[in-house]
């Protein structure tokens, strides 16, 4: 017997959505589906907390210093050195790839009504890691080009190559496809996809603001911030992955009417 709440998220994600609309859905699904979400995000705080913040700075003497979330982790400067340092950089950006597939395949499920659960969400994360650290590595190099241009064609490419995750996922197609995808959806309604964009990332900063103030009443040293950038991460990140989604199909349904998710 078809489950009626799977036909009626189905049937919300199929239609053109303005942003508050896209926004309000993902919180529901959210609060309906937070346990898996959140789960797949714990597993993954340590690279999430710990990658992002890394950075390798010069030292006295020709060496290098490794620093992790302002703590140095690490001093070298040999041969051996570097390259530890560099496999650990380049296992974690696979490991970043791996959650964001597993995520987004999450919230995938999610919108379809489906509960997809942990092991399956970084089962397909880790099947499909390759075309997702492609799409990940181009999107952030793209970016990048344009930011160092100007400010504004690197956000007129961040905005474009938005959904390209949420297409390798849905469609199952190859990194550049997915890239190709996502610039032929989102053009044509570039400023509603970076207002909705935009509206997400201001509700979250206003999160991240109210879980930072909590934590930093038990202190402001170096526990408390990496205790408090952890669950920025862990709370945000699947918020952001269903938007992601929504947007997708949202953006799609503007293009190509369709009545299934596939």
């Amino acid at each position: 017997m078809p489950d009626p709440q799977r036909q009626q998220t189905a049937t919300v994600a199929m239609r053109p959505l303005r942003p508050g609309e896209l926004l309000g859905t993902a919180f529901g699904l959210y609060r309906r589906y937070w346990r898996t979400l959140l789960a797949i995000m714990a597993i993954a705080v340590p690279v999430a907390v710990s990658w992002p913040s890394t950075r390798a700075l010069p030292a006295a003497g020709g060496e290098y210093r490794v620093v992790v979330h302002h703590r140095v982790v690490a001093t070298g400067g040999s041969w051996v050195d570097t390259a530890i340092v560099t496999l650990a950089m380049l296992a974690g950006v696979v490991a970043f790839a791996v959650v964001a597939g597993a995520v987004t395949r999450a919230a995938v499920a999610a919108v379809a009504g489906e509960d997809l659960g942990v092991r399956r969400s970084y089962g397909f994360g880790v099947g499909r890691v390759r075309p997702l650290l492609l799409v990940l590595v181009a999107t952030w190099l793209l970016t990048m080009l344009g930011a160092v241009l100007l400010v504004v064609p690197g956000v007129i490419v961040g905005v474009l190559l938005a959904v390209s995750i949420p297409a390798l996922v849905i469609e199952g197609m190859p990194a550049r496809e997915a890239l190709s995808r996502s610039w032929d959806l989102v053009r044509g309604q570039w400023w509603h996809a970076f207002g909705t964009i935009l509206l997400t990332w201001l509700l979250l900063g206003l999160a991240v603001s109210l879980v930072t103030s909590a934590v930093g009443g038990f202190g402001h040293g170096w526990l408390t911030q990496t205790v408090a950038q952890a669950l920025s991460i862990m709370l945000a990140t699947p918020f952001a992955a269903l938007v992601g989604v929504l947007l997708y199909l949202d953006l799609r349904a503007r293009k190509e009417p369709t009545d299934t998710l596939a």
